[in-house]
């Protein structure tokens, strides 16, 4: 799944209104690291006294820099869907992330019961297709929403897919990182997401 952050879910006093929200806080932390480097297509604009800095890139260009990006990640057969954020409140995500939580078995064990063919083909062996039928995860691999609550995604079992957690998990994520890196999200309030058909990818 998405991990839009990588803390633990805060108490409902202390928590993000929605994953914009925490997008943005994320964003504030990170600039304060040394591994952030803006990109050079992102200057921001002048801004008065105050006010937040947003990037000048478009949704054109950030297209054309993530397609740039999936061909050096080796990144195949990925669409980029440009998705509104539609935040959802604390009680909203809560529910999402439940839901997920049982659908997540239910989707394991279908890939299990039903798609072996095309677990073998992602190089699973046997023992961890068998394993998918009790509703295990297999080492190396995620469960991924395709599309995140934030932006339209529901807890289905066609929304869910099997991804090998490295590389191609954390490269995914670098799709989503360089828009919130760039301002993007915060700006146009919408984001590209790396979409890919079936319900097995590897790359």
């Amino acid at each position: 799944m998405l991990e839009w952050t990588k803390r633990k879910l805060q108490t409902k006093s202390q928590a993000f209104n929605s994953l914009v929200d925490a997008y943005d806080d994320l964003l504030v932390e990170y600039k304060d690291t040394a591994n952030y480097h803006p990109s050079a297509s992102s200057e921001p604009t002048s801004s008065e006294p105050g006010e937040t800095e947003k990037t000048t890139i478009s949704p054109e260009a950030m297209e054309t820099e993530l397609r740039q990006l999936l061909e050096v990640l080796q990144l195949h057969d990925i669409e980029l869907t440009l998705q509104p954020a539609t935040p959802k409140t604390w009680d909203e995500m809560n529910f999402c992330y439940s839901e997920y939580s049982r659908v997540r078995t239910e989707f394991l064990k279908l890939l299990g019961q039903h798609c072996s063919d095309e677990c073998l083909d992602a190089g699973l062996k046997p023992a961890e297709i068998e394993g998918l039928v009790q509703g295990l995860v297999p080492e190396n691999f995620n469960t991924h929403l395709k599309i995140p609550f934030d932006f339209g995604g529901m807890a289905n079992v066609n929304n869910l897919a099997l991804v090998q957690t490295h590389p191609t998990h954390g490269n995914l994520h670098k799709i989503i990182d360089i828009q919130i890196e760039n301002n993007f999200l915060k700006t146009h309030r919408q984001i590209f997401i790396p979409y890919f058909k079936g319900r097995i990818y590897h790359g």
